[in-house]
C-alpha cells in the first residue's frame, strides 16, 4: 500500500492532475542522504537533495511544499515545534506559517501549502546584497514577537533561506527542525552569521529594528563575542570545523551541549 508522499502524489495523478516535482532550494546538488526513500517511492520524478529534504509539488491549480523528517523523532518534533508557532502567531500580527494540509508518520513526511513570495537569501541576491530596509524590519519584528510572547522558545534556525517574503507583503517563518527553549540572542546571531555579516549594510538595520536601545545592542554584542568566543574555542579543541554549532552533527552532541551550558550562563547574567 502506498503511504506518505508517494501516497500524496500519486493521488494527485489518479485524479488526472499535472504533476511536476523539484527541489525546494535548486543552488544544492546531490540526492543521497534520502535516496533509499526515493528509490521506494515509485513515483517519478521525486528527488530530493543530499542537504535539503524539502521540495515542491507543482500542479497548474494549486502548488504545495513537502517536508520529509529525517528521522521519526525528528517528524515528532516538527509537529510539535508547528503548534508552538501556531500559538504565537494567533497573538502576533507580524509574521504567518505555512498551514498543515497532510502529514503521514508512514514516512514522516509533511504536507505544507505553498507561500508565493521569495526568500531572504533570493532577495539578497537579487538586491545585490544592498540595503532591504521593509523587509529587513518585518523580518526583526517577527522574531522578536517569537522571542516575547514564545516563554523561552527559539526558532533555532532561523537564517535567510528560513524567511520568506511573501508576495503579500507578509513574512513567513518556516523549519523548525531545532526549534527549542534557549536564549533569544542565539537566533539573532544565527541570522546574522548565516546571511548577514560584519559590516553587511542589514546587519546594524536589523538589530536597531528588534533593540530599542544602543545599550541593549552593546550587550548583544558582548554576549556575541563571548559565546563565539567559546565555541571556536572548543572548536579548536575538538578540531572541529569553525562552523560546527550550526551545521547540528550527531558526533557534535557533547559539544554543542557544552556550548549551550555556557549560554545559559549567559541568560543568568543577563537577568540578574
Amino acid at each position: 500500500m502506498i503511504q506518505g508522499v508517494p501516497w500524496f502524489v500519486q493521488n494527485l495523478r489518479d485524479s488526472g492532475v499535472e504533476v511536476n516535482i523539484r527541489t525546494s532550494d535548486k543552488e544544492r546538488a546531490g540526492k543521497e542522504r534520502i535516496q533509499r526513500y526515493i528509490d521506494s517511492s515509485n513515483v517519478p520524478g521525486l528527488e530530493i537533495s543530499a542537504y535539503n529534504t524539502s521540495f515542491i509539488i507543482e500542479t497548474p491549480k494549486r502548488n504545495y511544499c513537502i517536508k520529509v523528517g529525517r528521522s521519526t523523532g525528528n517528524y515528532e518534533h516538527l509537529l510539535w515545534a508547528q503548534k508552538k508557532f501556531e500559538n504565537i502567531a494567533k497573538q502576533s500580527n507580524k509574521f504567518k506559517i505555512p498551514k498543515i494540509l497532510h502529514h503521514d508518520p508512514s514516512d514522516n513526511s509533511i504536507v505544507f501549502e505553498y507561500i508565493d513570495g521569495k526568500n531572504l537569501r533570493i532577495l539578497d541576491n537579487e538586491s545585490k546584497l544592498k540595503l532591504m530596509k521593509e523587509p529587513i524590519r518585518k523580518v526583526a519584528a517577527a522574531i522578536k514577537d517569537v522571542h516575547t510572547l514564545g516563554n523561552g522558545l527559539v526558532h533555532g534556525d532561523f537564517k535567510n533561506v528560513n524567511v520568506i517574503y511573501g508576495d503579500d507583503k507578509k513574512v513567513y517563518l518556516i523549519d523548525f527542525d531545532f526549534t527549542i527553549e534557549d536564549h533569544p540572542f542565539r537566533d539573532i546571531s544565527t541570522f546574522l552569521e548565516q546571511g548577514y555579516r560584519i559590516n553587511h549594510p542589514s546587519e546594524q538595520h536589523f538589530l536597531e529594528c528588534y533593540f530599542d536601545s544602543e545599550e541593549k545592542i552593546k550587550e548583544y554584542k558582548q554576549w556575541e563575542r563571548d559565546f563565539f568566543g567559546t565555541h571556536r574555542f572548543i572548536a579548536l579543541r575538538q578540531k572541529l570545523k569553525p562552523s560546527w554549532y550550526y551545521e547540528m552533527c550527531p558526533n557534535q552532541t557533547k559539544h554543542r551541549d557544552i556550548t549551550l551550558a555556557h549560554m545559559k550562563k549567559q541568560r543568568k547574567k543577563l537577568s540578574a
